[in-house]
């Protein structure tokens, strides 16, 4: 699967810009719905408060996960890495 996502060193790149902006994308959705769970703190909107609340708990879930996915996208993996990698798994 990695030899499909590091194929040449342009796809290197684009493939670590993506990954930069998916980190940007989370840490904004979780921002966003941060500001959510503080405006729902009203009685009448319970329902779009466990809403926020759920997928700010999904977004913590998921961010403890970036600096992982942000090293295996790495440019400067090589197939040795990989192998390497392998092996330890």
């Amino acid at each position: 699967m990695h030899k499909a996502l590091y194929r040449d060193e342009n796809s290197r790149s684009v493939l670590y810009i993506q990954i930069f902006a998916y980190d940007l994308q989370v840490q904004n959705l979780w921002r966003t719905a941060y500001k959510l769970t503080k405006q729902f703190q009203q009685p009448e909107f319970r329902g779009p408060l466990k809403a926020s609340r759920t997928i700010k708990q999904k977004l913590e879930t998921f961010k403890i996960n970036m600096p992982l996915i942000n090293c295996l996208c790495n440019p400067g993996l090589k197939d040795r890495h990989w192998q390497f990698m392998g092996q330890k798994v």
